[in-house]
Protein backbone atom coordinates (compact mmCIF):
# COMPACT_ATOMS: atom_id res chain seq x y z
CA UNK A 1 0.00 0.00 0.00
CA UNK A 2 1.34 3.57 -0.91
CA UNK A 3 2.83 5.55 2.16
CA UNK A 4 0.91 8.92 2.66
CA UNK A 5 2.51 11.94 3.40
CA UNK A 6 0.54 14.17 5.85
CA UNK A 7 0.80 17.14 7.75
CA UNK A 8 -0.97 18.51 10.52
CA UNK A 9 -1.47 22.12 10.85
CA UNK A 10 -3.39 23.64 13.91
CA UNK A 11 -6.43 25.74 13.56
CA UNK A 12 -5.20 29.83 14.00
CA UNK A 13 -6.73 31.62 16.85
CA UNK A 14 -8.48 34.57 15.78
CA UNK A 15 -6.31 36.93 17.23
CA UNK A 16 -3.02 35.74 16.04
CA UNK A 17 -0.05 37.30 14.97
CA UNK A 18 1.07 38.23 11.47
CA UNK A 19 4.41 35.84 12.29
CA UNK A 20 2.39 33.10 13.16
CA UNK A 21 0.43 32.94 10.37
CA UNK A 22 3.14 33.28 8.12
CA UNK A 23 4.80 30.70 9.79
CA UNK A 24 1.28 28.56 9.49
CA UNK A 25 1.08 29.39 5.59
CA UNK A 26 4.72 28.59 4.66
CA UNK A 27 4.34 25.04 6.61
CA UNK A 28 1.47 24.46 4.10
CA UNK A 29 3.79 25.94 1.59
CA UNK A 30 6.53 23.64 2.29
CA UNK A 31 4.46 20.14 2.42
CA UNK A 32 2.95 20.74 -1.21
CA UNK A 33 6.13 21.66 -2.48
CA UNK A 34 7.72 18.50 -1.12
CA UNK A 35 4.98 16.64 -2.67
CA UNK A 36 4.97 18.35 -5.78
CA UNK A 37 8.87 18.16 -6.17
CA UNK A 38 8.34 14.32 -6.01
CA UNK A 39 5.47 14.35 -8.29
CA UNK A 40 7.68 16.35 -11.10
CA UNK A 41 10.20 14.29 -10.75
CA UNK A 42 9.17 11.38 -11.75
CA UNK A 43 6.89 12.89 -14.58
CA UNK A 44 9.83 14.57 -16.09
CA UNK A 45 11.81 11.32 -15.80
CA UNK A 46 9.33 9.59 -17.67
CA UNK A 47 8.81 12.60 -19.93
CA UNK A 48 12.64 12.77 -20.37
CA UNK A 49 12.79 8.80 -21.69
CA UNK A 50 9.97 9.29 -23.71
CA UNK A 51 12.21 12.24 -25.43
CA UNK A 52 14.90 10.43 -25.94
CA UNK A 53 13.33 7.07 -27.34
CA UNK A 54 11.55 9.76 -30.08
CA UNK A 55 14.83 11.33 -31.03
CA UNK A 56 16.76 8.42 -31.38
CA UNK A 57 14.14 6.93 -34.08
CA UNK A 58 14.06 10.17 -35.57
CA UNK A 59 17.90 10.02 -36.16
CA UNK A 60 17.75 6.37 -37.55
CA UNK A 61 15.03 7.82 -39.68
CA UNK A 62 17.36 11.34 -41.18
CA UNK A 63 20.17 12.02 -43.02
CA UNK A 64 23.32 11.90 -41.35
CA UNK A 65 23.94 15.97 -40.20
CA UNK A 66 20.45 16.35 -40.01
CA UNK A 67 19.87 15.43 -36.04
CA UNK A 68 22.88 17.79 -35.09
CA UNK A 69 21.08 20.73 -37.18
CA UNK A 70 17.71 20.62 -35.33
CA UNK A 71 19.26 20.21 -31.87
CA UNK A 72 21.34 23.28 -32.70
CA UNK A 73 18.39 25.29 -34.03
CA UNK A 74 16.13 24.12 -30.85
CA UNK A 75 19.35 25.71 -28.38
CA UNK A 76 19.65 28.81 -30.35
CA UNK A 77 16.14 30.24 -30.40
CA UNK A 78 14.15 28.56 -27.49
CA UNK A 79 11.36 31.10 -28.58
CA UNK A 80 8.79 33.32 -26.83
CA UNK A 81 6.24 30.70 -27.41
CA UNK A 82 7.96 28.13 -25.32
CA UNK A 83 8.50 30.42 -22.58
CA UNK A 84 5.03 30.86 -22.27
CA UNK A 85 3.18 27.42 -22.67
CA UNK A 86 5.93 26.16 -19.77
CA UNK A 87 4.46 28.74 -17.65
CA UNK A 88 7.86 30.24 -17.13
CA UNK A 89 8.30 33.84 -15.71
CA UNK A 90 10.59 35.06 -17.99
CA UNK A 91 14.06 34.84 -16.36
CA UNK A 92 16.29 35.82 -19.11
CA UNK A 93 13.80 39.29 -18.93
CA UNK A 94 12.78 38.69 -22.95
CA UNK A 95 9.90 40.65 -22.61
CA UNK A 96 8.51 44.14 -22.47
CA UNK A 97 7.02 43.83 -18.95
CA UNK A 98 7.84 41.40 -16.01
CA UNK A 99 5.84 38.29 -16.16
CA UNK A 100 4.90 38.03 -12.56
CA UNK A 101 2.85 34.98 -11.87
CA UNK A 102 -0.25 37.28 -12.17
CA UNK A 103 0.64 38.19 -15.05
CA UNK A 104 0.89 34.58 -16.20
CA UNK A 105 -2.31 33.18 -15.10
CA UNK A 106 -3.78 36.08 -16.89
CA UNK A 107 -1.74 34.53 -20.23
CA UNK A 108 -2.90 31.25 -19.50
CA UNK A 109 -6.58 32.45 -19.12
CA UNK A 110 -5.71 34.26 -22.44
CA UNK A 111 -5.11 30.95 -24.34
CA UNK A 112 -7.24 28.63 -22.33
CA UNK A 113 -10.30 30.73 -21.85
CA UNK A 114 -10.42 33.89 -24.00
CA UNK A 115 -9.54 32.40 -27.00
CA UNK A 116 -12.00 29.37 -27.27
CA UNK A 117 -14.27 31.54 -26.28
CA UNK A 118 -13.88 33.98 -28.37
CA UNK A 119 -13.16 31.53 -31.52
CA UNK A 120 -15.66 28.55 -30.51
CA UNK A 121 -14.39 25.89 -32.58
CA UNK A 122 -16.80 23.09 -31.65
CA UNK A 123 -19.16 23.75 -34.46
CA UNK A 124 -19.74 24.15 -37.94
CA UNK A 125 -17.92 21.67 -40.58
CA UNK A 126 -15.10 19.85 -40.58
CA UNK A 127 -13.55 22.76 -42.99
CA UNK A 128 -14.78 24.91 -40.63
CA UNK A 129 -13.40 24.22 -36.99
CA UNK A 130 -9.97 24.20 -38.66
CA UNK A 131 -10.43 27.75 -39.88
CA UNK A 132 -11.44 28.93 -36.65
CA UNK A 133 -8.57 26.74 -35.08
CA UNK A 134 -6.36 28.47 -37.35
CA UNK A 135 -7.66 31.90 -36.31
CA UNK A 136 -7.16 31.06 -32.24
CA UNK A 137 -3.52 30.07 -33.00
CA UNK A 138 -2.96 33.26 -34.88
CA UNK A 139 -4.25 35.25 -32.53
CA UNK A 140 -2.03 33.78 -29.77
CA UNK A 141 1.18 34.20 -32.15
CA UNK A 142 -0.04 37.68 -32.30
CA UNK A 143 -0.65 37.84 -28.29
CA UNK A 144 2.83 36.65 -28.19
CA UNK A 145 4.38 39.37 -30.01
CA UNK A 146 2.45 41.96 -28.52
CA UNK A 147 4.65 41.06 -24.84
CA UNK A 148 7.54 42.57 -26.80
CA UNK A 149 6.49 46.35 -26.58
CA UNK A 150 4.73 47.58 -23.32
CA UNK A 151 1.76 49.76 -24.88
CA UNK A 152 0.77 46.06 -26.41
CA UNK A 153 1.85 43.89 -23.65
CA UNK A 154 -0.36 46.00 -21.35
CA UNK A 155 -3.59 46.52 -23.87
CA UNK A 156 -3.37 42.62 -24.19
CA UNK A 157 -3.47 42.25 -20.47
CA UNK A 158 -6.07 44.60 -20.10
CA UNK A 159 -8.61 42.90 -22.83
CA UNK A 160 -8.49 39.71 -20.86
CA UNK A 161 -8.92 41.59 -17.57
CA UNK A 162 -11.85 43.43 -19.27
CA UNK A 163 -13.23 39.72 -20.59
CA UNK A 164 -12.70 38.56 -17.12
CA UNK A 165 -15.21 41.07 -15.68
CA UNK A 166 -17.67 40.62 -18.32
CA UNK A 167 -17.85 36.62 -17.06
CA UNK A 168 -17.54 37.30 -13.58
CA UNK A 169 -17.87 40.99 -12.25
CA UNK A 170 -15.48 41.90 -9.32
CA UNK A 171 -14.43 44.99 -7.91
CA UNK A 172 -10.81 44.20 -7.96
CA UNK A 173 -10.98 42.72 -10.90
CA UNK A 174 -12.31 46.79 -12.08
CA UNK A 175 -9.34 48.13 -10.74
CA UNK A 176 -6.58 46.16 -12.11
CA UNK A 177 -8.19 46.68 -15.52
CA UNK A 178 -8.68 50.61 -14.99
CA UNK A 179 -4.14 50.12 -13.71
CA UNK A 180 -3.80 48.14 -16.93
CA UNK A 181 -5.33 50.29 -19.50
CA UNK A 182 -3.69 53.38 -17.54
CA UNK A 183 -0.45 51.95 -18.04
CA UNK A 184 -0.64 50.77 -21.46
CA UNK A 185 -2.14 54.30 -22.74
CA UNK A 186 0.75 55.68 -20.92
CA UNK A 187 3.08 53.77 -22.90
CA UNK A 188 1.51 54.22 -26.00
CA UNK A 189 2.05 58.02 -25.95
CA UNK A 190 5.44 57.53 -25.35
CA UNK A 191 5.85 55.64 -28.30
CA UNK A 192 3.42 57.63 -30.53
CA UNK A 193 5.65 60.99 -29.65
CA UNK A 194 9.09 58.86 -30.64
CA UNK A 195 7.86 57.56 -33.87
CA UNK A 196 8.15 54.30 -34.77
CA UNK A 197 8.56 51.91 -37.80
CA UNK A 198 8.38 48.38 -38.77
CA UNK A 199 7.67 45.70 -35.93
CA UNK A 200 7.51 48.67 -33.27
CA UNK A 201 4.88 50.51 -35.53
CA UNK A 202 2.11 47.10 -35.44
CA UNK A 203 2.91 46.65 -32.13
CA UNK A 204 1.47 50.68 -31.61
CA UNK A 205 -1.12 49.71 -34.23
CA UNK A 206 -2.06 46.64 -32.54
CA UNK A 207 -2.12 48.60 -28.74
CA UNK A 208 -4.87 50.86 -30.12
CA UNK A 209 -6.67 47.97 -31.51
CA UNK A 210 -6.53 46.05 -28.60
CA UNK A 211 -7.80 49.31 -26.33
CA UNK A 212 -10.71 49.49 -28.23
CA UNK A 213 -11.42 45.83 -28.11
CA UNK A 214 -11.51 45.85 -24.30
CA UNK A 215 -13.43 49.11 -24.56
CA UNK A 216 -16.34 47.19 -26.63
CA UNK A 217 -15.43 44.27 -24.12
CA UNK A 218 -16.45 46.52 -21.47
CA UNK A 219 -19.42 48.06 -22.87
CA UNK A 220 -17.54 51.76 -22.85
CA UNK A 221 -18.65 52.54 -26.23
CA UNK A 222 -17.95 56.07 -26.34
CA UNK A 223 -14.49 55.20 -25.18
CA UNK A 224 -14.53 52.61 -27.99
CA UNK A 225 -15.24 55.42 -30.35
CA UNK A 226 -12.35 57.07 -29.72
CA UNK A 227 -9.84 54.25 -30.08
CA UNK A 228 -11.76 53.79 -33.16
CA UNK A 229 -11.26 57.22 -34.98
CA UNK A 230 -7.57 57.03 -33.45
CA UNK A 231 -7.13 53.98 -35.36
CA UNK A 232 -8.40 54.94 -38.30
CA UNK A 233 -6.15 58.27 -38.77
CA UNK A 234 -2.96 55.90 -38.02
CA UNK A 235 -3.84 53.29 -40.54
CA UNK A 236 -4.91 55.91 -42.97
CA UNK A 237 -1.41 57.21 -42.36
CA UNK A 238 0.39 53.76 -42.58
CA UNK A 239 -1.41 52.56 -46.39
CA UNK A 240 -0.94 55.96 -47.57
CA UNK A 241 2.42 55.87 -47.12
CA UNK A 242 2.82 51.71 -48.30
CA UNK A 243 0.55 51.83 -50.91
CA UNK A 244 -1.78 49.45 -49.49
CA UNK A 245 -2.84 46.70 -46.77
CA UNK A 246 0.25 44.33 -46.09
CA UNK A 247 -1.59 42.76 -43.24
CA UNK A 248 -4.84 41.53 -44.13
CA UNK A 249 -5.97 39.96 -40.80
CA UNK A 250 -5.13 42.79 -38.99
CA UNK A 251 -7.10 45.20 -40.91
CA UNK A 252 -10.04 42.23 -41.03
CA UNK A 253 -9.86 42.16 -36.78
CA UNK A 254 -10.18 46.10 -37.12
CA UNK A 255 -13.14 46.60 -39.27
CA UNK A 256 -14.55 43.68 -37.06
CA UNK A 257 -14.33 45.47 -34.37
CA UNK A 258 -15.86 48.40 -36.24
CA UNK A 259 -18.91 46.47 -37.07
CA UNK A 260 -19.35 45.41 -33.84
CA UNK A 261 -19.34 49.30 -32.11
CA UNK A 262 -21.70 49.88 -35.59
CA UNK A 263 -24.25 47.96 -34.39
CA UNK A 264 -23.66 47.78 -30.18
CA UNK A 265 -24.05 51.87 -30.66
CA UNK A 266 -26.18 52.03 -33.32
CA UNK A 267 -24.13 55.06 -35.19
CA UNK A 268 -21.88 55.53 -38.06
CA UNK A 269 -19.30 53.29 -39.11
CA UNK A 270 -16.13 54.90 -37.58
CA UNK A 271 -14.24 53.49 -40.97
CA UNK A 272 -15.83 54.73 -44.00
CA UNK A 273 -17.01 50.96 -45.59
CA UNK A 274 -17.78 52.00 -48.77
CA UNK A 275 -15.17 53.96 -50.58
CA UNK A 276 -11.77 54.18 -48.10
CA UNK A 277 -11.98 50.12 -47.31
CA UNK A 278 -12.49 48.99 -51.31
CA UNK A 279 -9.73 51.34 -52.13
CA UNK A 280 -7.26 49.53 -49.70
CA UNK A 281 -8.47 46.12 -50.15
CA UNK A 282 -8.70 46.41 -53.98
CA UNK A 283 -6.13 44.10 -54.18
CA UNK A 284 -8.09 41.71 -52.73
CA UNK A 285 -11.08 42.71 -54.07
CA UNK A 286 -10.63 43.16 -58.02
CA UNK A 287 -8.84 39.72 -59.22
CA UNK A 288 -11.82 37.67 -58.58
CA UNK A 289 -14.36 40.78 -60.23
CA UNK A 290 -15.02 39.11 -63.48
CA UNK A 291 -15.10 35.91 -62.65
CA UNK A 292 -18.03 36.65 -59.86
CA UNK A 293 -19.94 39.11 -62.30
CA UNK A 294 -22.26 36.31 -64.42
CA UNK A 295 -23.09 35.02 -61.25
CA UNK A 296 -24.36 38.68 -59.60
CA UNK A 297 -26.38 39.31 -62.41
CA UNK A 298 -28.05 35.97 -61.52
CA UNK A 299 -28.55 37.51 -57.81
CA UNK A 300 -29.65 40.18 -59.58
CA UNK A 301 -32.31 38.45 -61.26
CA UNK A 302 -33.46 36.52 -58.35
CA UNK A 303 -33.43 39.62 -56.06
CA UNK A 304 -37.41 40.54 -55.10
CA UNK A 305 -38.10 44.30 -57.17
CA UNK A 306 -38.88 45.68 -54.40
CA UNK A 307 -34.94 46.28 -52.82
CA UNK A 308 -34.71 48.80 -55.39
CA UNK A 309 -32.30 51.32 -53.57
CA UNK A 310 -29.09 50.97 -54.67
CA UNK A 311 -26.51 50.19 -51.84
CA UNK A 312 -29.02 48.36 -50.21
CA UNK A 313 -29.64 45.99 -53.88
CA UNK A 314 -26.07 45.76 -53.46
CA UNK A 315 -25.49 44.35 -50.04
CA UNK A 316 -28.50 41.92 -50.90
CA UNK A 317 -26.42 40.40 -54.07
CA UNK A 318 -23.18 40.21 -52.48
CA UNK A 319 -24.25 38.05 -49.40
CA UNK A 320 -26.22 36.01 -51.94
CA UNK A 321 -23.42 35.48 -54.11
CA UNK A 322 -20.96 34.75 -51.29
CA UNK A 323 -23.35 31.96 -49.86
CA UNK A 324 -23.97 30.43 -53.95
CA UNK A 325 -20.03 30.25 -54.13
CA UNK A 326 -19.37 28.91 -50.78
CA UNK A 327 -22.40 26.36 -51.93
CA UNK A 328 -20.99 25.31 -54.99
CA UNK A 329 -19.58 21.82 -55.16
CA UNK A 330 -15.86 20.95 -55.48
CA UNK A 331 -15.83 20.41 -58.84
CA UNK A 332 -17.07 23.59 -59.95
CA UNK A 333 -14.77 25.47 -58.40
CA UNK A 334 -12.48 27.79 -60.49
CA UNK A 335 -8.50 27.10 -60.01
CA UNK A 336 -7.12 26.88 -56.49
CA UNK A 337 -5.85 30.28 -56.35
CA UNK A 338 -9.01 32.13 -58.27
CA UNK A 339 -11.43 30.45 -55.69
CA UNK A 340 -9.01 31.12 -52.60
CA UNK A 341 -9.80 34.93 -53.53
CA UNK A 342 -13.03 34.59 -54.04
CA UNK A 343 -13.24 33.55 -50.74
CA UNK A 344 -11.27 36.28 -49.31
CA UNK A 345 -13.41 38.51 -51.24
CA UNK A 346 -16.57 36.69 -49.49
CA UNK A 347 -14.64 37.34 -46.06
CA UNK A 348 -13.87 40.59 -46.24
CA UNK A 349 -17.99 41.72 -48.04
CA UNK A 350 -19.47 39.52 -44.88
CA UNK A 351 -16.55 41.81 -42.44
CA UNK A 352 -18.20 45.34 -43.60
CA UNK A 353 -21.92 44.41 -44.25
CA UNK A 354 -23.28 45.24 -40.56
CA UNK A 355 -21.20 48.73 -40.86
CA UNK A 356 -22.74 49.17 -44.07
CA UNK A 357 -26.40 48.06 -43.24
CA UNK A 358 -26.17 50.48 -40.53
CA UNK A 359 -25.04 53.15 -42.17
CA UNK A 360 -27.91 52.95 -44.96
CA UNK A 361 -30.15 53.30 -42.31
CA UNK A 362 -29.36 56.19 -40.24
CA UNK A 363 -28.24 58.06 -43.65
CA UNK A 364 -32.13 56.74 -45.33
CA UNK A 365 -34.16 58.12 -41.79
CA UNK A 366 -32.39 61.38 -41.71
CA UNK A 367 -31.99 62.24 -45.41
CA UNK A 368 -35.87 61.28 -46.06
CA UNK A 369 -37.20 62.34 -42.63
CA UNK A 370 -38.68 59.33 -41.65
CA UNK A 371 -39.32 58.92 -37.83
CA UNK A 372 -41.89 61.57 -37.73
CA UNK A 373 -45.06 61.62 -35.53
CA UNK A 374 -47.62 59.87 -37.26
CA UNK A 375 -50.02 61.61 -34.79
CA UNK A 376 -49.12 64.84 -35.61
CA UNK A 377 -47.09 65.17 -38.82
CA UNK A 378 -47.84 63.62 -42.28
CA UNK A 379 -45.07 62.12 -43.76
CA UNK A 380 -42.58 63.91 -46.25
CA UNK A 381 -42.04 64.67 -49.27
CA UNK A 382 -45.03 62.21 -50.36
CA UNK A 383 -46.97 59.57 -48.52
CA UNK A 384 -45.62 57.27 -51.52
CA UNK A 385 -41.80 58.36 -51.43
CA UNK A 386 -42.55 58.39 -48.06
CA UNK A 387 -43.31 54.99 -48.31
CA UNK A 388 -40.92 54.18 -50.31
CA UNK A 389 -37.78 54.89 -48.15
CA UNK A 390 -39.64 53.07 -45.36
CA UNK A 391 -39.60 49.81 -46.92
CA UNK A 392 -36.09 50.31 -47.98
CA UNK A 393 -35.01 50.50 -43.83
CA UNK A 394 -37.55 47.75 -42.71
CA UNK A 395 -35.63 45.13 -45.60
CA UNK A 396 -32.06 46.95 -43.90
CA UNK A 397 -33.31 46.50 -40.26
CA UNK A 398 -34.20 43.10 -40.81
CA UNK A 399 -31.38 41.77 -43.45
CA UNK A 400 -29.40 43.08 -40.27
CA UNK A 401 -31.19 41.10 -37.65
CA UNK A 402 -31.20 38.06 -39.81
CA UNK A 403 -27.46 38.15 -39.57
CA UNK A 404 -26.44 39.70 -36.11
CA UNK A 405 -29.35 37.59 -33.98
CA UNK A 406 -29.73 34.34 -36.02
CA UNK A 407 -26.38 32.76 -36.39
CA UNK A 408 -25.80 28.97 -34.71
CA UNK A 409 -23.63 30.41 -32.36
CA UNK A 410 -26.11 33.12 -31.08
CA UNK A 411 -24.96 32.60 -27.59
CA UNK A 412 -21.48 32.84 -28.16
CA UNK A 413 -19.73 36.19 -26.60
CA UNK A 414 -19.46 38.08 -30.07
CA UNK A 415 -23.66 38.63 -29.47
CA UNK A 416 -24.08 39.20 -25.65
CA UNK A 417 -23.41 42.58 -25.31
CA UNK A 418 -26.35 43.72 -27.39
CA UNK A 419 -29.72 43.45 -26.96
CA UNK A 420 -32.04 41.73 -29.45
CA UNK A 421 -35.10 43.39 -28.50
CA UNK A 422 -33.76 46.85 -29.10
CA UNK A 423 -33.38 46.18 -33.09
CA UNK A 424 -36.78 44.25 -32.91
CA UNK A 425 -38.16 47.51 -31.54
CA UNK A 426 -36.49 49.64 -34.05
CA UNK A 427 -38.15 47.21 -36.60
CA UNK A 428 -41.52 47.02 -35.34
CA UNK A 429 -41.57 50.63 -35.11
CA UNK A 430 -40.05 50.98 -38.48
CA UNK A 431 -42.76 48.49 -39.87
CA UNK A 432 -45.36 50.84 -38.17
CA UNK A 433 -44.65 53.58 -39.77
CA UNK A 434 -44.51 51.81 -43.29
CA UNK A 435 -48.11 50.36 -42.77
CA UNK A 436 -48.85 54.14 -41.77
CA UNK A 437 -47.53 55.81 -45.06
CA UNK A 438 -49.03 52.73 -46.85
CA UNK A 439 -52.53 53.33 -45.97
CA UNK A 440 -51.72 57.19 -46.36
CA UNK A 441 -51.01 56.42 -50.17
CA UNK A 442 -54.02 54.21 -50.72
CA UNK A 443 -56.36 57.27 -49.40
CA UNK A 444 -54.32 60.91 -49.64
CA UNK A 445 -57.28 62.35 -48.53
CA UNK A 446 -57.16 60.57 -44.89
CA UNK A 447 -54.55 61.84 -42.76
CA UNK A 448 -55.40 59.72 -39.95
CA UNK A 449 -52.98 56.92 -38.38
CA UNK A 450 -55.59 54.73 -37.60
CA UNK A 451 -54.59 51.95 -40.45
CA UNK A 452 -50.77 52.01 -39.04
CA UNK A 453 -51.17 48.94 -38.11
CA UNK A 454 -51.98 45.34 -39.55
CA UNK A 455 -55.29 45.69 -39.32
CA UNK A 456 -56.68 47.10 -42.48
CA UNK A 457 -57.43 45.66 -45.81
CA UNK A 458 -54.41 44.10 -47.93
CA UNK A 459 -51.37 46.24 -49.05
CA UNK A 460 -50.97 47.09 -52.38
CA UNK A 461 -48.14 47.42 -54.47
CA UNK A 462 -44.54 45.65 -53.91
CA UNK A 463 -43.74 46.34 -50.70
CA UNK A 464 -46.22 44.00 -49.11
CA UNK A 465 -43.35 41.17 -50.33
CA UNK A 466 -41.05 43.23 -47.94
CA UNK A 467 -43.72 43.15 -45.06
CA UNK A 468 -43.44 39.22 -45.16
CA UNK A 469 -39.61 38.87 -45.20
CA UNK A 470 -39.71 41.53 -42.23
CA UNK A 471 -42.52 39.70 -40.22
CA UNK A 472 -40.76 36.22 -40.55
CA UNK A 473 -37.79 36.96 -39.69
CA UNK A 474 -38.73 39.45 -36.39
CA UNK A 475 -41.13 36.25 -35.75
CA UNK A 476 -38.54 34.07 -35.46
CA UNK A 477 -36.08 36.14 -33.70
CA UNK A 478 -38.74 37.20 -31.37
CA UNK A 479 -39.26 33.59 -30.49
CA UNK A 480 -35.78 32.61 -29.99
CA UNK A 481 -35.74 35.68 -27.17
CA UNK A 482 -39.12 35.73 -25.80
CA UNK A 483 -38.93 34.33 -21.87
CA UNK A 484 -40.18 30.54 -22.41
CA UNK A 485 -42.92 31.66 -19.43
CA UNK A 486 -44.56 33.74 -22.29
CA UNK A 487 -45.48 31.16 -24.74
CA UNK A 488 -47.18 32.06 -28.44
CA UNK A 489 -51.10 31.26 -28.27
CA UNK A 490 -52.98 32.30 -31.75
CA UNK A 491 -56.19 32.39 -32.50
CA UNK A 492 -57.69 31.38 -35.35
CA UNK A 493 -58.30 34.93 -36.90
CA UNK A 494 -54.27 35.40 -36.29
CA UNK A 495 -54.14 36.93 -33.08
CA UNK A 496 -51.98 36.12 -30.71
CA UNK A 497 -51.89 36.96 -26.96
CA UNK A 498 -51.13 40.30 -25.54
CA UNK A 499 -49.95 41.48 -22.47
CA UNK A 500 -52.51 42.87 -19.51
CA UNK A 501 -52.18 46.10 -20.69
CA UNK A 502 -53.82 45.41 -24.03
CA UNK A 503 -57.27 44.63 -25.01
CA UNK A 504 -57.04 41.94 -27.25
CA UNK A 505 -58.94 42.79 -29.90
CA UNK A 506 -56.30 43.47 -32.26
CA UNK A 507 -56.18 47.03 -31.80
CA UNK A 508 -52.68 47.48 -30.85
CA UNK A 509 -52.83 50.94 -30.04
CA UNK A 510 -49.21 50.78 -28.89
CA UNK A 511 -48.17 50.48 -32.27
CA UNK A 512 -49.64 54.15 -33.29
CA UNK A 513 -48.62 56.66 -30.65
CA UNK A 514 -44.95 58.32 -31.22
CA UNK A 515 -42.68 58.13 -29.06
CA UNK A 516 -39.60 60.33 -29.69
CA UNK A 517 -40.31 60.74 -33.02
CA UNK A 518 -40.23 56.96 -33.89
CA UNK A 519 -43.76 56.53 -34.36
CA UNK A 520 -44.43 53.75 -32.10
CA UNK A 521 -44.72 53.22 -28.10
CA UNK A 522 -42.09 51.11 -27.24
CA UNK A 523 -42.27 51.54 -23.28
CA UNK A 524 -45.16 48.70 -22.53
CA UNK A 525 -43.02 45.58 -23.41
CA UNK A 526 -45.83 43.10 -22.67
CA UNK A 527 -47.95 44.63 -24.93
CA UNK A 528 -45.62 43.80 -28.24
CA UNK A 529 -44.45 40.41 -27.02
CA UNK A 530 -45.88 38.35 -30.17
CA UNK A 531 -46.02 41.74 -32.08
CA UNK A 532 -44.38 39.76 -35.07
CA UNK A 533 -46.32 36.51 -35.10
CA UNK A 534 -49.78 38.28 -34.65
CA UNK A 535 -48.98 40.31 -37.25
CA UNK A 536 -46.94 37.44 -39.23
CA UNK A 537 -50.28 35.14 -39.56
CA UNK A 538 -52.63 38.51 -40.09
CA UNK A 539 -50.43 39.57 -42.89
CA UNK A 540 -50.00 36.29 -44.88
CA UNK A 541 -53.70 35.71 -44.16
CA UNK A 542 -54.24 38.89 -46.59
CA UNK A 543 -52.14 38.59 -49.19
CA UNK A 544 -53.81 35.14 -49.47
CA UNK A 545 -51.05 32.41 -48.35
CA UNK A 546 -51.97 29.92 -46.57
CA UNK A 547 -48.81 27.15 -45.98
CA UNK A 548 -44.79 27.56 -45.81
CA UNK A 549 -43.92 26.59 -49.58
CA UNK A 550 -46.11 29.87 -50.63
CA UNK A 551 -44.16 31.79 -47.87
CA UNK A 552 -41.28 30.37 -48.90
CA UNK A 553 -40.96 31.07 -52.61
CA UNK A 554 -41.31 35.16 -51.93
CA UNK A 555 -38.41 34.92 -49.32
CA UNK A 556 -36.75 33.02 -51.47
CA UNK A 557 -36.14 36.01 -53.22
CA UNK A 558 -34.77 37.77 -50.39
CA UNK A 559 -32.64 35.12 -48.72
CA UNK A 560 -32.40 31.26 -48.08
CA UNK A 561 -34.02 32.19 -45.09
CA UNK A 562 -35.33 28.98 -43.75
CA UNK A 563 -31.74 27.39 -44.29
CA UNK A 564 -30.54 30.16 -42.14
CA UNK A 565 -33.00 29.89 -39.40
CA UNK A 566 -33.89 26.15 -38.89
CA UNK A 567 -37.53 25.39 -38.00
CA UNK A 568 -38.82 28.68 -38.93
CA UNK A 569 -41.33 26.36 -41.35
CA UNK A 570 -42.89 24.04 -38.77
CA UNK A 571 -43.30 28.15 -36.73
CA UNK A 572 -44.65 29.57 -39.83
CA UNK A 573 -46.87 26.70 -40.41
CA UNK A 574 -48.09 26.99 -36.64
CA UNK A 575 -49.00 30.73 -36.96
CA UNK A 576 -51.00 30.41 -40.01
CA UNK A 577 -52.89 27.37 -38.33
CA UNK A 578 -53.85 29.58 -35.60
CA UNK A 579 -51.66 28.50 -33.09
CA UNK A 580 -50.83 25.44 -31.61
Amino acid sequence: MAQINITFLPVLEQGSSQRVRELHQATARSHAARLSHKWRKQKRSDVENANRQRQHVAEESQPPGASEAAWNQALVSPGLVSILQKGNSDPFNALAIHVTPRVNQILTFFKHGYLPMIYPAFMGSEDAIRRIEALQNQEYRDGVLALRLECSAQALLFINVAFMIKISPHRGLEDEALLLKHQSIKALRRELVKGSAGQTQSLVLDSVSMLFRGALIAGDLDEAALHANTLRKLLEQKYDQEGGVADLGFLLRVLYQNKQLSVFRFSLSAFDVEEWVPKVLAAYLEPSKAYLEPYRQAMLRRLDPCVSAKPLRALFVEMLLGDHMLGLPAESHPGEQLFGMVQVWIHIQGTILHSRLVDFILKTSALHGLDFDPATEPPLPSPRQNLYWQTQRVLALTFLIMFEFNRTNLESVQTVFVNARDFLARLRSALSLTMHAAELARHPTDGSSRESDFTGGPPHGEHHNALLYALCVGSWTEKKHNPTSLPYHGNGDGTGNRGSGSSGNGDDSGNRSGSGGGGTDLGNEDDNTWWFATNLARHARQIGLTDWQEVKSILHCFYDVDAYMPGLDKWVNQLLAGGT
